[in-house]
């Protein structure tokens, strides 16, 4: 048996992750990172702000890793590691 939660589709993919309790896998409907928010409070460290959409969090997070890794690498030529 198979229990489906059904919220608004939006990709066309689906997963399947755990048992529901009548013992069937659940299935979910993947959803877009559009309409996924976070909810938190605002995030100083990487500019991610209360209701920002998942999508422009991730972006945001990746820039801050991509900057860490670019001074890292200026750090490491200075000391010629």
């Amino acid at each position: 048996m198979i229990c489906t939660i059904k919220p608004t589709p939006i990709c066309s993919q689906t997963t399947q992750k755990g048992l529901c309790s009548c013992g069937g896998t659940v299935t979910v409907t993947l959803q877009s990172g559009d309409n996924l928010f976070y909810n938190g409070p605002n995030l100083p460290g990487s500019g991610i702000q209360t209701c920002d959409k998942l999508n422009d969090a991730l972006a945001k997070i990746d820039a801050k890793l991509l900057s860490l890794s670019q001074d890292m690498a200026i750090i490491k030529a200075q000391l010629k590691l």
